[in-house]
């Protein structure tokens, strides 16, 4: 049942990908969502660091939606969910079932609000060389670092929204700074 659910997200939501491509700037237009508006959108960080507490508190309060929503005149938050990256660096970050409930209470507040969200696994340049911030090497360029907990939290992602339509999934931020790495065969 999994893996039918997430075909058929996987399926849906490359059509509206290749549509929202197809209508961005570089074809002349902008992203559009599921009802054809324009995504107008905000970021929001998630995570257990406790420097987060209050953009965490500001991104389950509804409130906050609303006036997102009534006043700034957006209609999609892009929650950014950054404890993979906290983790790769050793530093104080919560565990997938931790951070569960705030994507949770995110996606309901989209909901209730008729917003768009999309989520992201936001681990920035998590397949490069991390270093601490001293500048040492702490763990060396790996292009398959992080494999499953990107497995298990996607999973997890598909299981959870397969039929929400005002959802959509940005797959991975930014995993490597170079280009270089893009092209290269063991990262595709």
């Amino acid at each position: 049942m999994l893996i039918k659910n997430m075909r058929k997200h996987i399926r849906t939501n490359l059509l509206l990908f290749l549509a929202a491509l197809f209508a961005s700037p570089l074809f002349g237009g902008t992203l559009l969502d599921q009802n054809g508006d324009r995504m107008r959108a905000t970021p929001i960080i998630i995570g257990g660091a406790s420097g987060l507490t209050n953009s965490v508190n500001y991104a389950t309060d509804y409130n906050n939606w609303i006036t997102l929503r009534d006043v700034y005149k957006l209609n999609t938050v892009r929650l950014c969910w950054v404890d993979p990256y906290y983790e790769d660096h050793g530093w104080p970050h919560w565990t997938l079932s931790q951070a569960a409930p705030y994507i949770d209470q995110c996606v309901q507040n989209a909901a209730n609000a008729g917003m768009n969200i999309i989520i992201n696994y936001h681990n920035t340049a998590e397949n490069q060389e991390i270093k601490d911030q001293y500048g040492n090497v702490i763990a060396p360029i790996d292009l398959t670092r992080n494999q499953q907990e990107r497995l298990d939290f996607w999973t997890l992602m598909a299981n959870s929204y397969a039929n929400d339509s005002h959802v959509y999934f940005e797959l991975v931020n930014e995993p490597v700074w170079s280009y270089g790495f893009y092209t290269d065969t063991v990262f595709k």
